[in-house]
């Protein structure tokens, strides 16, 4: 297998081909071969572990391209580790007990000019951006500042905590009809970010814009998350509640009678924070309340987890604790194994093989490297790029170019629309005769999926397949359609696992074979007399076969090759070079010796672009730049002109090939909606080289532009806005 060496200190990555059964030391071994490094001088990292030299990969449960951290000890290091231990100089001192207490912070009660100890103020919670209700409990200096501490008032059993002057402010008490309400006037309402019909959290907000609308009036504004408009989030709301007036401080000297806000009791709605119990505190909950019984009471005997925050009886435990620790304190999910946490110069816990079955299974999920930026994953039809006859080694790399997405699954559609590409593999024992085949539906199989143990379903994926079908869907005898070739056609796929009952599937890779349609489905019985869903396909594509003479010929003059996974190649090449020649015996012919020149390339077919595209090629003057760097790809095949023209035309902002592109004065492409909320949001210039853009900029589409990539990607645009 191959794993990947990154060096900490300049984040070089180097690839090594190792087994699993061999030690660190023998890692080691080979980092010394290929960057000179005495291995005594290596440290390697892994998962937060250090590995050390006697264990072997297995026991630190290294997988295949996984990442191992790798730093140089230096000399410096190896001597400081043989210097005495450093001591402090300031404990030394004989003023230093009276220094460290000069340092401490130094707390007095002080008054304030605008506040007093039991006034009902709005204080800012910076976890929500929202203002919360809270009284204040005492004012004081704290290193020569003003603060405030301050109690929520919406938790009963709130601690006080400490606050500046800028996070609280009066009370909101003084309501404004939305009648009175104007532009610029800024307020503070209740808003729901995720659901604006929902009651939310109360939030500052300035008004921009009112509709005319009598009933049910939007206002278009500023919505401030925070104090001193820390972030801006511009919205559309109708308020569902009381608009409130943000009060100003007011001197204690200027108080009077009337200022009620002061010494408000009245409570405002707000969002629950659990929306199974909304809160109530008679009501058992998991939710918000013990993991274990789901209940609230007995505050002073609640633990919080430090990593999920989740909350606990310490009694509920298993064991109970006595008393809430003082330490972090982690619950059974987020704990950590001890026997997992491995400290320097100590050994690893051998790992045991687990006993399953005989014959193992194993599935390797492996992350997708990239998108195929032209198509969506419910596109119909050919991808355009994609020639049939075109191989993959896995399938992973198959679903990066959007042929066929599952990476395991035999057929990818939906029930609700239809069937998008299948893959012929041989594990329902399908009958492969080429231009058609017997196609057989998923489901009914067992856990290792090698035996049928109930009757399959037309739904789901079954049912999609059968909505390609130009009949009406009948999901109890099954259909025929009146007209074949009107249905929808189907991508397919032939895998080399299908090579062992058809002559038509590759022999290695999977190999896209052109489109097909659904003839008929009907429903079938096995052996055992479980039923079985069947679909005759037929072939409906203009290219050739490629397993004929001619989808051969046409293959080698486009010079499709295996596209392998990144770096795959690389490695081959690397172990070719690295096996030595074999020794030829005297007694050989010189006839026996093999030829040492290198083969020569297949010659690759040029592309030569339709009439339409090159006389609109020849229009758009803007880009002429362009397509003049592109042209130069044509004499490399169709492939490689529409990989490059992907890559040039792709928008900066939606990082998919431009649709509906507009040409800026600076000559970039950019998608019309991208650039219009690129204008919304008040970035007046260019996306791609902050060219300085008009506010009033029309954004006229370059129709040339779009009707050639229409034209080059065919269905592209199914989806985009």
């Amino acid at each position: 297998m191959y794993i990947k060496i990154r060096n900490c200190n300049n984040f070089e990555e180097l690839e090594i081909s190792i087994v699993k059964s061999a030690t660190i030391a023998k890692l080691k071994k080979e980092i010394e071969k290929q960057l000179a490094i005495n291995s005594e001088l290596q440290r390697l990292y892994f998962s937060g572990k250090h590995l050390e030299d006697e264990n072997t990969l297995y026991d630190y449960n290294i997988r295949k391209n996984d990442v191992i951290q790798f730093m140089v000890k230096s000399d410096k290091m190896v001597t400081e580790n043989l210097e005495s231990p450093k001591v402090d100089k300031n404990k030394n001192d004989v003023n230093y007990e009276e220094k460290k207490e000069k340092e401490m912070e130094i707390v007095e009660d002080a008054v304030s000019d605008c506040y007093a100890v039991g006034d009902a103020v709005d204080c800012v919670d910076l976890k929500y951006g929202a203002w919360f209700e809270a009284t204040i409990t005492r004012i004081c200096y704290k290193n020569k500042k003003l603060v405030y501490f301050v109690k929520w008032d919406l938790v009963d059993y709130a601690q006080p905590f400490q606050v500046d002057e800028d996070s609280i402010r009066p009370r909101a008490c003084r309501i404004i009809p939305e009648n009175d309400l104007v532009v610029g006037q800024k307020v503070m309402i209740n808003h729901n970010l995720d659901d604006a019909s929902q009651v939310g959290h109360w939030y500052d907000f300035e008004i921009k814009r009112i509709s005319a609308a009598k009933k049910n009036r939007a206002f278009f504004g500023t919505l401030f998350l925070g104090n001193n408009a820390q972030s801006q989030i511009y919205r559309t709301v109708i308020f569902n509640s009381e608009v409130y007036a943000i009060e100003k401080p007011k001197p204690l000297k200027d108080r009077n009678e009337n200022d009620s806000n002061f010494i408000s009791n009245i409570r405002r709605i707000v969002a629950p924070e659990c929306s199974k119990c909304f809160d109530k505190l008679d009501v058992k909950c998991k939710e918000c309340g013990c993991k274990v019984c789901g209940g609230k009471d007995n505050p002073d005997q609640i633990i919080l987890c430090d990593e999920c925050e989740d909350e606990y009886h310490i009694g509920c435990l298993t064991p109970a604790l006595p008393k809430v620790p003082e330490e972090d304190w982690y619950c059974p999910r987020c704990k950590t194994d001890d026997t997992e946490i491995i400290k320097m110069g100590e050994k690893i816990k051998k790992r045991q093989k687990k006993n399953g079955y005989k014959k193992s299974y194993k599935i390797m999920y492996v992350k997708k490297e990239k998108r195929y930026p032209t198509v969506r994953k419910d596109h119909r039809g050919p991808i355009p790029g994609i020639e049939v006859g075109t191989t993959w080694w896995n399938r992973v790399k198959l679903a990066e170019d959007r042929v066929h997405m599952p990476p395991i699954a035999g057929i990818h559609g939906r029930e609700s629309d239809c069937a998008y590409s299948i893959i012929l593999s041989g594990g329902y024992g399908d009958i492969d005769n080429g231009i058609e085949f017997i196609y057989t539906g998923s489901g009914g199989r067992d856990v290792l999926g090698n035996k049928q143990n109930s009757h399959q379903t037309l739904t789901r994926a079954n049912k999609a397949l059968a909505l390609n079908c130009r009949a009406k869907f009948n999901d109890q005898e099954g259909a025929v359609a009146t007209d074949w070739r009107a249905g929808i056609p189907v991508r397919v796929v032939r895998s080399y696992k299908l090579s062992k009952y058809s002559k038509y599937a590759p022999s290695e890779g999977n190999r896209y074979d052109g489109l097909y349609k659904v003839v008929k489905y009907y429903p079938e019985y096995d052996e055992d007399g479980f039923r079985l869903w069947r679909y005759l396909l037929r072939r409906d594509d203009p290219l050739p076969p490629p397993w004929t003479p001619e989808g051969k010929r046409r293959i080698a003059e486009l010079g499709l090759k295996m596209r392998y996974p990144d770096g795959y190649e690389k490695k081959n090449l690397e172990k070719k070079i690295e096996k030595p020649e074999k020794k030829l015996s005297i007694r050989n012919n010189a006839n026996e010796v093999k030829d040492t020149q290198p083969k020569k390339k297949q010659k690759v077919e040029p592309y030569h672009l339709d009439s339409n595209v090159s006389e609109l090629i020849d229009k758009d003057v803007v880009n002429a730049k362009l397509w003049q760097a592109c042209k130069s790809y044509l004499a490399s095949g169709k492939a490689c002109f529409q990989n490059q023209v992907s890559k040039s035309l792709q928008c900066v902002c939606c990082h998919d090939l431009v649709f509906k592109p507009v040409t800026t004065p600076c000559a970039h492409n950019i998608c019309q909606s991208c650039l219009k909320k690129s204008f919304v949001a008040g970035v007046n210039c260019c996306p791609t080289c902050r060219f300085k853009l008009k506010k009033n900029l029309k954004l006229p589409i370059n129709k040339d532009l779009a009707m050639i990539l229409i034209l080059l990607f065919p269905g592209y645009e199914r989806g985009r806005k």
